[in-house]
């Protein structure tokens, strides 16, 4: 192929939909469920906002094997861009607790 003479074949990757999809917010019955915690501890904290909604938790938690826990550690340099390491022991011991999972 010769630069300048793409084919339409060759372009259908820049086509977008004509009208946008409609993104349906979500209603009452589909709302996340959330927990804020004021404290000192960081572990604790987190510990303490994962209680806060163990009954909306540990019904799921109960029927797993294993739970993946997912950090964002995308730097080595800038903690900010990162998961505490005390969030995960916070979210390790409520794990530990309330499942079989390890």
């Amino acid at each position: 192929m010769v630069f300048g003479q793409e084919s339409q074949r060759d372009r259908t990757w820049l086509s977008f939909p004509r009208e946008a999809p409609s993104l349906a917010l979500p209603g009452p019955a589909t709302r996340s469920v959330v927990s804020l915690v004021r404290g000192e501890e960081r572990r604790r904290n987190v510990y303490e906002s994962l209680m806060a909604i163990e009954d909306q938790i540990l019904p799921v938690l109960k029927t797993r094997k294993y739970v993946i826990i997912k950090p964002n550690i995308v730097s080595t340099v800038n903690q900010l861009a990162c998961t505490h390491a005390d969030a995960l022991r916070g979210i390790m011991d409520f794990v530990a607790r309330g499942s079989k999972a390890r």
